[in-house]
């Protein structure tokens, strides 16, 4: 089974596909595997094992190569890879036989551990105007804070809307969002609902209904996005990954 004509690249290992250099075909292997080879043996290592050697070890890398290529085509890594998506590709792929319900569950959590958001840089992806006037707001606000909780407020963290997330701008939510995982390990999803304005909390408060890979919603989330930086705690029943 060739998967099409990808990952020959600047770190080697990564196929017998054929020798054809394609600029666009390295640059997608980075942005799946930042760490180039390394991460796609251990992908196809941690497959061989989940799967107790079913396959061998050459397929498994075509499996894992194809399945990264899904899960990266659908969002990158977004909230339209989810577990029924793994599943159809699976079974497309004539090896849905080798995964039981707990199998593709580690599957699905091992394909998404590639995904860790960076910080995103404001000043690479707001306008200058755009970026000066949320610096201002921040400047001026009285609770802005580099910790990861808001001093002098109640409610449970992140779990109600006056003890929000602190995070340094709105386009940096989803980069937290998208480190946290439930208590077993596996990603989230989120769909924001609105803002809320609060005496307690300086700005609009944003609301996110939270799923999990299931897409069985199971919390609501709240962020404060006029701080300095972004929180590395999780409320409660969720983890953040580093």
């Amino acid at each position: 089974m060739k998967i099409f004509n990808f990952f020959k690249a600047k770190h080697a290992v990564v196929t017998e596909i054929d020798n054809n250099n394609d600029p666009f075909i390295d640059e997608l292997f980075l942005k799946i595997f930042p760490n180039g080879d390394t991460d796609l043996i251990e992908l196809t290592n941690n497959l061989l094992i989940i799967i107790n050697n079913a396959i061998s070890k050459e397929e498994a890398k075509h499996l894992s190569c194809a399945a990264a290529i899904t899960a990266y085509s659908d969002g990158g890594f977004s909230s339209r890879f989810c577990l029924e998506r793994l599943q159809q590709h699976l079974a497309g792929k004539g090896c849905l036989k080798y995964f039981n319900k707990q199998k593709l569950q580690e599957f699905y959590a091992l394909l998404r551990k590639y995904h860790k958001p960076k910080d995103i840089d404001l000043k690479s992806v707001l306008p200058k105007d755009y970026l000066a006037w949320f610096l201002d707001i921040v400047k001026s606000n009285p609770q802005a804070t580099n910790e990861d909780e808001i001093s002098d407020t109640s409610g449970e963290f992140g779990l109600e809307p006056t003890n929000p997330v602190p995070v340094f701008g709105v386009p940096n939510n989803d980069v937290y969002l998208g480190r946290l995982r439930t208590l077993n390990g596996m990603p989230i999803y989120w769909d924001r609902v609105g803002c809320i304005e609060l005496e307690t909390i300086f700005q609009p408060v944003d609301n996110y209904d939270i799923y999990d890979a299931k897409k069985n919603k199971i919390a609501n989330i709240y962020i404060s996005s006029y701080h300095l930086s972004i929180s590395k705690k999780a409320p409660k029943g969720f983890i953040l990954i580093k």
